[in-house]
């Protein structure tokens, strides 16, 4: 499976952002606070589902 574009309406600090992820590979990378991990928690519950309090995530 290859994640070509990320759209985001309202998720953690990101509210309508789109993000293209056409290259071979791309690298996520800002100073604390910037996102990263709200990124990978975004793309975690689209592939594994949202997390509703009463079960936990699978570990990535």
């Amino acid at each position: 499976m290859k994640i070509k574009r990320l759209t985001i309406y309202g998720f953690g600090k990101f509210h309508d952002v789109s993000l293209d992820l056409d290259q071979h590979f791309q690298l996520i990378y800002g100073p604390n606070e910037a996102g990263k991990s709200t990124l990978v928690e975004f793309i975690t519950s689209l592939l594994f589902g949202f997390f509703n309090g009463q079960t936990s995530l699978p570990d990535v």
